[in-house]
């Protein structure tokens, strides 16, 4: 008979695990002869004490003090450390360790590992616990501990980890019905015990034939306030627990020694054992026994295990269909009730995703620049056995990745699977840092799986969530019923500040702390934030008005009744400018109650600066009109960029644009209706204006909605937002020629629309080479694709045209894409909105038409395209098309095939192309746009007449609008793109 003894643990475990952990254990002494566990006459394991300063000491850091919070509830028998974060109050127990006792060990203690309790810990001893095995088994079996013990041993090295870990990150934009884990919900143990397959074999397994395929688990009965008999349950098919690869055993120790109370055991004699919480569900597992499940979340390892019951179905437990799914974005509770959404198996959790955190800098961590470099630490895990591959840390928002050492200390078990965490370290020059606003971190397991770039979030708030309206807010955010699995990457925002006792140094802020306490820079404290930068003023170019405006009064002006913006720290009313504005007023309108320098600068001549003198209002709070120098850092020889804080100055000043990043339920939930009536204008619809859009409010005030929720539910998904960029995944791209592509991009998920009038356009963002570039690009894909949009583009290479020895940038930028890389969008702008049936508003006023010429040069068909299939997709819009197109060769022509088939199908559009290189064969015009070509093959000009124009400036200046004149086309008959 194989025993649970440490002497063999070499030869019976799993997988090595830790070497000093298992060196550790291996070595344990008696102590004076005398036990911490077990009793003369108690059929408990005797074990040694602990000797403070051995290595086993530090792998338990014994408690036996009963923390004051337990005081006076049904928890005042258990001992706990005090560097456990309370996250639930008082009672029931949930906690996780402050970061820093976290990053002290590989091997987690279990006084500092992470608890989730449901409710109580259960009182059982060890003597009077039984297993009862019953189900599609042919001698259903009550096993005793000793019992237990008679069967062969096995250690398992494994990360365990809570499904809301990182959770605070989502409720801080909204509130799901969990609680606020950090990043801290993670902890890594080795555990001893028996397998669940060879207890199966012990009670007859019946074969698959006889109808049994999953293996249901539950904890004591009467403990817990829901469910049929008040006890925590759950289950995993046949085939995991029958799985020799993975590892699912029926834990009595972590550690070398036997479970703590939180995490299984049972009390013996009024001396509490503590006993690590291997499951996050929170569930209680029979005595001294908990399910390890590695590479799965802790809602299916069942705490004080009871019963284990083979069926020919998944658990009907309570906890089972009511907890750890994640739900599709659009389901909220009602309608997760109402529809049966949470019976569903395909939303169920199960494999952990890849994730990961930094560590060290320390949340408000100040390190001063006295040394080269600082060295950057955190942690990676993952499910399913695979191995964390890589982990890097980006400085530039995700556009460069630096590649981190790995520390591994988990050998992989004899299947190949991976179950421990990883630590990972980058040693980062200080320079480096001061020039950044904010570091991030992800990582990529053996299947490739990394973590995105955005928020997810969902009700129970266990995994990462996908709501389309919360996507809109300062990140990204997918929003999912239950809050589950947030494993973003993980953000520290740096803050430059002047130290006390003189010099300079960087500030370092998490995006949380645990719990209900405020901090971090999506929930600060009231009264603190990042600190502002002291700078050195430098006179601005022309005088102050005096007159000095918050970021948030700023953000009050986002419409065309009053459009305001920041550029360079100064504020400026558009308002008068917005209709002779040479782009349409929409340009001016996207960056509306923001601060716009760095797209203001992107894409302004030096003139086009000076006209902001005559819309100059006053000042941005807090912010300088020139580039800040900062005090101190100029006495180290150390540069800071004026908007190094990443928002412009406004961030400077501890302010944020949109200053919703604070997390509070308020800003929340203005930010959702102001995204909710963004994206419902950006779709035609007429909402009222202001922060918590009457009109929704009052709605949801009257169904007893949440005025988030009701947000939500105003709108459909739309993927846009017109006043942030959206950073959108390539996930196709092909060669249609020498120099056209088409390149696909996913949406937020494959119920969302691009959210795209017909008409307008969008920007896209590149860092090109340092600099900023924005380029306006129409879709070839419209509102009907759902999930994605595509692009149709020429890629204009450099050094193939003299004029133009660069090429395009951002072409080139886009054909330099690979897959899973992103690109930045905003929108939607531009002046010209289709309706349909002839219907269309020209910076907003309406007009109508029953005939539309159009003219298109090169990429110039995109916006025409969108009308065309608008139209023809109507089969009530009568409205008549003429597209004359121009290109250089026949292969340059885009969408050729698609505009060909359209023709041939509706007799009311009609297409024609000219060239100028014709090749032989060539059945169309030739050359220049002319006269004969303008006359011959677009509509005579008439009051219902217009013309739509898109194309390089010099054709349709040069080429176009004479031509269009000597037609009788007025100038307001031809509208340019």
């Amino acid at each position: 008979m194989v025993t649970s003894s440490l002497s063999n643990i070499q030869d019976d475990s799993a997988h090595g695990g830790s070497d000093k952990a298992l060196e550790a254990l291996k070595k344990t002494a008696v102590a004076n002869g005398s036990s911490m566990h077990g009793t003369i006459g108690s059929t408990q394991p005797v074990e040694p004490l602990l000797i403070p300063g051995t290595a086993e000491y530090a792998l338990h850091l014994p408690v036996t003090e009963i923390h004051k919070d337990d005081l006076k509830t049904k928890d005042e028998w258990v001992p706990r450390h005090s560097d456990l974060v309370r996250l639930t109050g008082r009672h029931p127990f949930n906690s996780e360790p402050i970061p820093t006792r976290l990053f002290e060990s590989f091997i987690t203690p279990p006084s500092l590992h992470y608890v989730r309790n449901h409710g109580a810990v259960p009182q059982i001893k060890w003597e009077e616990h039984r297993l009862e095995v019953n189900g599609l088994v042919h001698r259903p079996t009550s096993f005793s501990m000793a019992d237990l013990l008679k069967l062969p041993a096995v250690d398992v090295t494994c990360t365990l980890t809570c499904v809301g870990n990182r959770r605070k990150e989502q409720n801080m934009v909204k509130q799901s019905r969990g609680f606020n884990w950090g990043p801290s919900g993670t902890s890594c143990s080795t555990w001893t015990g028996v397998r669940l397959k060879d207890v199966l074999e012990a009670c007859g397994l019946q074969v698959p034939a006889d109808g049994q395929h999953h293996v249901c688990f539950r904890g004591p009965k009467e403990e817990l306030p829901q469910g049929d008999d008040g006890s925590y349950g759950t289950s995993i098919t046949l085939h995991k627990a029958m799985d020799l690869s993975q590892d699912v055993i029926l834990a009595f120790k972590q550690n070398g020694r036997l479970l703590t109370p939180d995490h299984g055991f049972p009390l013996r004699q009024g001396l509490p054992l503590v006993c690590l919480d291997p499951g996050m569900d929170g569930s209680p597992i029979w005595v001294s026994r908990v399910i390890i499940i590695p590479g799965f979340i802790g809602g299916r390892m069942v705490k004080w295990l009871s019963e284990i019951t083979v069926t020919d179905h998944e658990s009907t437990s309570y906890y089972h269909y009511f907890d750890n799914r994640v739900l599709p974005s659009h389901v909220d509770e009602k309608m997760a009730m109402e529809e049966g959404w949470f019976y569903k198996p395909e939303y169920i959790c199960n494999e952990l995703a890849v994730n990961s955190a930094i560590g060290y800098p320390l949340h408000d961590e100040v390190v001063p620049l006295t040394k080269p470099t600082y060295t950057v630490r955190g942690y990676a895990y993952c499910g399913a056995g695979l191995k964390i591959q890589r982990c890097e840390v980006s400085l530039d928002d995700g556009k460069t990745w630096r590649l981190a050492d790995i520390v591994r200390r988990v050998a992989p078990n004899a299947y190949g699977k991976h179950w421990g965490w990883v630590w990972w370290e980058l040693a980062v020059p200080l320079a480096d840092l001061l020039r950044c606003p904010e570091m991030c971190c992800r990582a990529f397991d053996s299947a490739m799986n990394t973590q995105p770039n955005t928020f997810t979030w969902n009700l129970l708030r266990l995994l990462h969530f996908t709501w389309d309206l919360l996507l809109l807010l300062l990140l990204q955010f997918t929003w999912n019923l239950l809050g589950m699995m947030n494993n973003c990457v993980y953000r520290v925002k740096i803050h430059p500040e002047a130290l006390p006792g003189g010099g300079f140094g960087l500030r370092f802020e998490h995006p949380t702390v645990a719990g209900p306490t405020p901090g971090g820079w999506m929930n600060r404290a009231e009264g603190s934030g990042a600190k502002p930068q002291q700078a050195v003023a430098v006179a601005p170019p022309v005088a102050s008005s005096g007159k000095v405006f918050t970021m948030e009064e700023v953000e009050k002006h986002d419409s065309r009744e009053s459009c305001w913006f920041v550029v360079d720290g100064r504020v400026y009313d558009a308002t008068p400018f917005l209709k002779e504005h040479p782009g349409g007023a929409d340009s001016i309108l996207l960056v509306a109650g923001t601060d716009a320098t760095e797209e203001f600068n992107a894409i302004h001549s030096a003139k086009a600066k000076k006209m902001l003198l005559d819309y100059y209002i006053g000042d941005l709070e807090g912010a300088s009109p020139a580039p800040l120098a900062v005090n101190g850092a100029a006495a180290n020889g150390v540069a800071v960029p004026a908007a190094a804080n990443g928002v412009a100055l406004a961030v400077a000043n501890g302010m944020t644009a949109p200053a919703v990043a604070n997390g509070s339920a308020v800003a929340a939930a203005a930010a959702a209706a102001d995204v909710a009536r963004g994206a419902a204008e950006a779709n035609g619809a007429q909402v009222p204006n202001g922060h918590m859009v009457n009109g929704l409010a009052a709605a949801a005030a009257a169904a007893g909605v949440p005025p988030v929720m009701a947000a939500a539910a105003a709108v459909d998904l739309i993927a846009l937002h017109p006043k942030k960029k959206q950073a959108f995944k390539l996930v196709e791209k092909h060669e249609l020629s020498h120099n056209v592509r088409r390149f696909r991009f996913s949406l937020q998920s494959p119920q969302h629309r691009f959210g795209l009038p017909v008409g307008k356009h969008v920007f896209l963002y590149a860092k090109i080479n340092g600099e900023l570039v924005m380029r306006a690009y129409t879709p070839a894909s419209s509102d009907d694709d759902l999930g994605y949009f595509d692009l149709v583009i020429k890629v204009y290479w450099a050094n193939e045209h003299p004029r133009f020895p660069e090429g395009g940038k951002m072409s080139q930028y886009l054909e330099s894409l690979a897959i899973g890389d992103t690109i930045d969008v905003k929108g939607p702008l531009g002046h010209v909105h289709y309706l349909g049936k002839g219907q269309y508003t020209l910076e907003g006023e309406p007009h109508a038409a029953t005939h539309i010429s159009m003219i298109a040069g090169g990429t110039g068909i995109t916006p025409m395209y969108q009308v065309i299939k608008a139209v023809l997709k109507d089969a009530s819009d009568t409205t008549q098309l003429s597209l004359l197109y121009a290109n250089v060769a026949p292969d340059d022509i885009l969408l050729r095939e698609e505009l060909d088939s359209l023709a041939a199908q509706h007799p009311n559009f009609k297409v024609w192309y000219t060239v100028d290189r014709p090749t032989e064969g060539w059945q169309f015009s030739s050359g220049f746009i002319n006269e004969d070509m303008v006359r011959e093959q677009l509509f005579p000009a008439c009051d219902s007449t217009v013309c739509f124009l898109c194309g390089p400036p010099p054709m349709i200046k040069f080429a176009c609008l004479p031509n269009l004149e000597k037609l009788g086309y007025k100038p307001e008959q031809c509208i340019q793109f």
